[in-house]
């Protein structure tokens, strides 16, 4: 059985991806852009520093620094 794919997830996937290629400054830009745009900057600003608390050893150890294969959602 063949499993199902969202598009709109696989095309996000790609573009996080390419994001990322980018380096630091590009994602910070992107955030800046949407805290202003949505008026979450506090909220980003929370959850960036929660996230950039996690150690770098234990996400890679736990595969979490890579997606997982593609179909294996």
């Amino acid at each position: 059985m063949t499993a199902l794919v969202d598009l709109s997830d696989e095309r996000l996937r790609r573009d996080v991806e390419r994001l990322h290629r980018n380096g630091p400054r590009v994602l910070f830009e992107f955030l800046l852009e949407i805290g202003r745009e949505r008026l979450l900057r506090v909220d980003l600003e929370r959850r960036v520093g929660r996230y950039a608390e996690l150690d770098p050893g234990a996400i890679e150890a736990l595969g979490g620094d890579q997606f997982p294969p593609r179909g294996n959602r």
